[in-house]
């Protein structure tokens, strides 16, 4: 019972195509395409922007002794980061661009669960910088009575 062969397009009959013949004849296509591309890698550029800070961040919370988040996210962060750092995947490092596929998902995975852990260290990092910031001026302010 061997399952019939699926006819595969000729490379040849795809570029005889009369639909993709005109849409390759059109004029101003390449300079429709070259905005459109520098628009989508700006966006997507931004994205793994944030993505690579609240990667930072969530490592940086993880170290900080003055803050004190749920075991669940703890957990959650401390097994990615194991995972993305250990050698043994489930798709090889090796492999380009694929290897590095199921090491991103996880990672998105443990930033998705820990987002309100995220935001809430965020809140107190702003918290305590205006603290610090505010006993430094008022201690400049004191020296200088003096």
């Amino acid at each position: 019972m061997a399952s019939p062969e699926l006819s595969k397009p000729q490379v040849e009959a795809v570029f005889k195509d009369p639909t993709w013949q005109a849409q390759a004849e059109r004029h101003g296509v390449l300079d429709q395409l070259g905005p459109k591309w520098h628009e989508f890698l700006s966006t997507k550029g931004q994205g793994l922007k944030t993505y690579l800070e609240d990667l930072q961040l969530a490592y940086q919370m993880l170290r900080d002794p003055q803050f004190h988040e749920a075991k669940a996210t703890k957990t959650t962060l401390i097994i990615a980061i194991l995972y993305i750092i250990s050698p043994i995947d489930l798709i090889p490092d090796a492999i380009p661009l694929l290897g590095l596929l199921d090491d991103v998902l996880v990672a998105g995975y443990a930033l998705r669960q820990a987002a309100a852990e995220l935001e809430r260290y965020r809140q107190h990092l702003q918290t305590t910088k205006g603290v610090h910031s505010a006993t430094g001026a008022r201690e400049a302010g004191a020296r200088c009575i003096e």
